[in-house]
């Protein structure tokens, strides 16, 4: 793949999103299955002295749930959107014939990037005006933090260079690029847990 297609309508880069490929939606459910296999929940339902945190295990099994089924496996742009869900801006971008939000009159002042807007800012827009600007061959070296993290707003260089890497890592874990820690973001890139979770994903097993 090239960074076309890895780049979104709206000006976000997909592997630096949370959940393109990574390693934590694997492990969640692994987590799920064990504690399924051991009837956890039953246990957790007696009250106790010992453990009264678990009276919130059905609030943690919602959690855990979500983020074991939202496992991103392929960039927005080749499957219709975040993970596989129809998005507004995409649909948008398609039905005026456009390759994305850049080519568009109305960037600076859509409604459709709202929701966008709590996790990540005005980074689609900055981005957007980057890849209007440079093209696709540029615009990833100079492109915004991909979240809002309050005292982070640069991409470490290295974290950077391990996102572009992806492209040519078809089984590789997600690449988060604004980890506080870049030793916890190398430690993601276990291509043989990618594996055997995209092998599940194929199967129906984690939707």
């Amino acid at each position: 793949m090239t960074d076309k297609d890895f780049t979104s309508c709206c000006g976000l880069y997909c592997p630096d999103c949370i959940w393109f490929r990574n390693n934590f939606s694997y492990l969640a459910k692994e987590l799920l299955d064990r504690l399924k296999e051991v009837n956890f929940e039953k246990y957790a339902s007696i009250k106790s002295p010992f453990g009264s945190e678990l009276q919130h295990y059905r609030e943690f099994l919602e959690v855990a749930n979500f983020i074991a089924k939202n496992y991103c496996a392929e960039p927005c742009r080749k499957v219709g959107g975040c993970a596989g869900k129809p998005c507004k801006i995409m649909l948008c971008a398609e039905s005026k014939g456009l390759e994305g939000c850049w080519q568009c009159e109305e960037m600076g002042s859509c409604e459709k990037f709202d929701f966008l807007k709590p996790r990540c800012g005005d980074t689609p827009y900055r981005n957007l005006l980057k890849i209007k600007e440079l093209g696709y061959e540029e615009w990833i070296k100079e492109r915004s933090p991909h979240y809002i993290i309050s005292g982070r707003d640069k991409i470490h260089p290295e974290s950077k260079s391990i996102s572009r890497k992806i492209q040519s890592f078809p089984f590789s874990q997600g690449l988060l690029c604004h980890v506080p820690s870049l030793d916890k973001l190398k430690a993601l890139l276990n291509p043989h847990a990618a594996r055997s979770y995209l092998n599940q994903a194929e199967g129906g097993g984690n939707r």
